[in-house]
């Protein structure tokens, strides 16, 4: 059975290598922007028809005639669209609102790496490992878990990309990891029992009982004086447990409370 798991480590990044990283993440947000307006802009002309196949093409054409778009790599670039077309299909499925324009206050940039097989991930110390990003290279990135496929001991599955956000302390890499692990079977084939927990009664089950509460547990002193144990006989209090008590539901609805021991008479002083 195939997981889907992810990993978010620290990148350590040189001053050229944030810089460059900055401009292919506001890249990326103006690519969103510039397709958010042009998407919601030919949906309102009638003699214009907005397709995935005439975006492509525009993004194409962008990258050529825009030097700061150029920045951003190609299939980052395929990546936003992806992820705005996305977008708007959860909005159109009602599963989430109209994708809106991405702020620079309060929208965080980031930089989509597709292909896993393009990371090249190692790993190179005890706390570092590094990978390739596409423009800038080898970067090192803080080893805090086996990424699968990576490691001789690292879990079974591979990593099928990785997206670079930038937070407060700098940026972060987050890998997209496949993780195989063993069909769950279930460790018993009774009966399924459903619970309700509640206050007057501690649960109710589905199978039209009631488990009602707790006996008090019997303590040694009780139980040197005959009750409620047998005469003679010492229980343990820290060992000694009770089951719950169960009781059919009343017609009337109502539950009655078990009724509970009284202590005894008099204390061994």
């Amino acid at each position: 059975m195939k997981r889907q798991r992810g990993h978010k480590a620290l990148l350590d990044l040189t001053p050229e290598q944030v810089m460059a990283l900055d401009d292919q993440g506001r890249a990326a947000r103006a690519m969103w922007n510039l397709l958010h307006d042009w998407w919601t802009m030919a949906g309102k002309c009638p003699l214009r028809c907005a397709s995935l196949a005439l975006a492509d093409q525009y993004i194409r054409q962008a990258r050529k005639d825009v030097p700061w778009l150029a920045a951003l790599p190609a299939q980052a670039a395929q990546q936003v669209l992806k992820q705005c077309h996305r977008a708007w299909i959860n909005c159109w499925e009602g599963r989430a609102d109209a994708p809106n324009f991405k702020s620079r206050i309060r929208a965080r940039i980031s930089v989509d790496v597709p292909q896993g097989r393009d990371l090249h991930i190692k790993r190179v110390s005890r706390r570092w490992g590094q990978c390739r990003i596409p423009k800038l290279g080898l970067v090192r990135f803080r080893w805090t878990k086996d990424l699968p496929g990576v490691t001789r001991n690292g879990p079974a599955g591979r990593v099928t990309g990785a997206r670079l956000v930038k937070e407060a302390h700098g940026w972060h890499i987050v890998f997209r990891a496949e993780i195989l692990v063993d069909d769950v079977q279930p460790k018993s084939a009774g009966r399924i029992v459903g619970i309700d927990r509640g206050i007057a009664v501690p649960l109710a089950l589905s199978l039209s009982t009631m488990a009602m509460k707790r006996q008090p547990p019997t303590t040694r002193a009780s139980a040197t004086l005959g009750s409620p144990g047998q005469p003679g006989e010492e229980v343990n209090s820290r060992t000694a447990t009770t089951p719950w008590t169960t009781a059919p539901p009343t017609g009337s609805g109502s539950i009655s409370a078990t009724p509970r021991r009284s202590p005894p008479a008099t204390w061994p002083c």
